[in-house]
């Protein structure tokens, strides 16, 4: 493990957690420690020039787990990785505001409708990032700019969920 400017190399291991070709990123509660001590449960990761956010889990089996779905293991395994054996990451406190990525499409939308901004705002962060995560998990910005309609929808109706 390596520290430098609040981001941590760490090296954990690869496990199958379910079928398909999403992994468990076993980690060493050592290797995270000053990140627990801090109070951190999300964080961004970096793997190949790519980011993510994603949160530490806990099992009382495997311990601390990253969980790593299916894109994040198809950009691992082009760049030279594996789906078996270890991964070495980057990881750092996510300090972004819903610590979550961003929808462009829907910061787009909510600058334009008033009242499905106020809505959106008065919701939990969770919520948020399940919004969020709704819209941007489209392939297509056609499908992406739909659903971040219906969310406004959605929102003026009463609804706080996608």
């Amino acid at each position: 493990m390596t520290s430098s400017h609040s981001t941590t190399l760490i090296k954990g291991e690869l496990h199958v957690h379910s079928k398909g070709k999403g992994r468990l990123l076993l980690l060493t509660e050592d290797s995270i420690a000053s990140l627990l001590a801090a109070g951190v449960k999300r964080v961004v990761v970096t793997n190949h020039g790519n980011t993510y956010h994603l949160a530490f889990q806990k099992s009382k089996t495997l311990g601390y787990y990253l969980m790593l779905n299916a894109d994040i293991m198809k950009h691992h395994v082009e760049n030279g990785g594996s789906y078996a054996g270890t991964m070495t990451v980057a990881i750092a406190a996510d300090h972004s505001e819903l610590q979550f990525k961003t929808s462009e499409v829907l910061e787009e939308l909510l600058m334009q409708d008033e009242e499905a901004n106020q809505l959106f705002q008065q919701l939990s962060s969770g919520k948020k990032r399940s919004f969020i995560h709704w819209i941007e998990s489209a392939k297509s910005m056609d499908v992406r700019i739909k659903r971040a309609l219906q969310t406004a929808e959605k929102l003026k109706e009463g609804s706080s969920n996608p």
